[in-house]
């Protein structure tokens, strides 16, 4: 069984992460992965697993017929038994470009992208571009075959949006290596060694993972931290990532002088180290599909703290970790608050994450799905053509 993954970029984000973990650990299956534009972040670290990659490296965002064209001169080569697509134009390309072949096709969704909250968010001029997406989207998406959700709640949304039955969507968690995430016998030195460099010895350290844009809510999290530091001046927050919303994040750090206190880490590739050094997860995104940040914060047995949208709730809950209403800083403030204090109920709720995590979002589990997925969507194709 061979699968072509196509995917809009080698860019790092939440869905090429979790792509380049699949592919990584995909036993009884040949996996070629066609990355179609520019970004090339990640694109290393995918040979380095010694996965089969393209980088088409097409210039354009929207340029369809040169993707389409070189897309095909992949399948042309590789003779994939079924399409895997994951982003919005890698999936509308798979569509088209499993019709051409007559191969099974396979979609991921990986976040609301035509939830209430990202359109209200949204600047008039873009929505209105928003919704020429969405109405591709719709009459494209009976071309697939059947759609991968990363979430329960964002497979709900999915259908009710596009008016797809829930049928012919499963839901199949995203996942980890847990053994790069559990805390090692060395994490002690692991941060005296960091420490000196970011000032963190007898600090209690905050966490935060994911792309700087505004929907992430980081500037909610450093209005709750600015009041915390106040109270609290031996707590640091570390925010990992990189993207458009960098300059505003920055301009209230330094607005607010939270510099001593609050580090802007950019991209990094030693994550497991940093959730290794740290004391507590916190995430007050404002929406989601399913978070791999706060997975990984599961397997390495971190108290988490998360706003309280659906696909976060499947992960977390009251009984794994600490939610907060979304958009609420001060309810934010409370839980980091009851944290610094140790709060009784930190360790259990730690242990319940961690074998949740273990059970259900372990890459080898995860996979697993995937594979019986794939097998079944090739034998109901190979029947229904004969």
């Amino acid at each position: 069984m061979k699968v072509l993954y196509i995917i809009d970029s080698f860019q790092i984000g939440g869905a090429e992460r979790s792509l380049l973990d699949i592919t990584s650990n995909l036993p009884g299956a040949e996996v070629v992965v066609c990355g179609v534009y520019k970004r090339d972040d990640l694109l290393q670290e995918f040979i380095k697993r010694g996965i089969n990659i393209y980088h088409l490296s097409i210039n354009g965002k929207y340029n369809w017929r040169k993707a389409f064209k070189e897309i095909s001169k992949v399948v042309d080569r590789e003779k994939p038994d079924i399409i895997h697509g994951t982003l919005f134009r890698s999936c509308i390309l798979s569509r088209f470009i499993g019709r051409k072949y007559k191969l099974p096709v396979i979609n991921s969704i990986v976040s609301d992208s035509y939830g209430e909250e990202r359109l209200s968010s949204m600047h008039p001029v873009r929505r209105a571009k928003h919704y020429y997406t969405f109405l591709l989207d719709k009459i494209t998406s009976g071309k697939v075959n059947l759609f991968i959700s990363n979430s329960n709640a964002v497979k709900r949304s999915y259908s009710s949006r596009l008016g797809i039955s829930e049928s012919k969507i499963v839901t199949i968690y995203r996942g980890r290596e847990a053994g790069k995430y559990i805390k090692s016998v060395n994490s002690e030195k692991v941060k005296k060694e960091v420490s000196p460099q970011y000032n963190l010895e007898g600090h209690f350290v905050f966490v935060c993972v994911g792309r700087l844009v505004e929907s992430k809510g980081h500037l909610l999290l450093l209005q709750a931290f600015k009041q915390l530091s106040l109270k609290y001046p031996n707590t640091s927050l570390l925010i990992v990532g990189e993207g458009p919303f960098r300059r505003e994040i920055e301009e209230y750090i330094s607005s607010n002088n939270l510099e001593a206190n609050t580090i802007l880490l950019g991209n990094r590739n030693d994550i497991p180290s940093l959730l290794n050094i740290s004391d507590a997860f916190v995430t007050s995104t404002y929406y989601e599909g399913l978070s791999g940040a706060i997975i990984e914060a599961m397997f390495s047995n971190l108290p988490i703290i998360a706003s309280d949208i659906e696909p976060n709730l499947e992960l977390v809950g009251d009984d794994r970790g600490w939610t907060f209403k979304k958009g609420d800083w001060s309810e934010l403030y409370d839980k980091m608050e009851l944290l610094l204090q140790n709060h009784g109920d930190s360790k259990l709720k730690v242990e319940k994450a961690f074998k949740f995590a273990n059970l259900h979002l372990e890459i080898s589990a995860v996979t697993k799905k995937y594979l019986d997925t794939y097998r079944n969507l090739i034998d109901e194709n190979t029947v229904s053509r004969h």
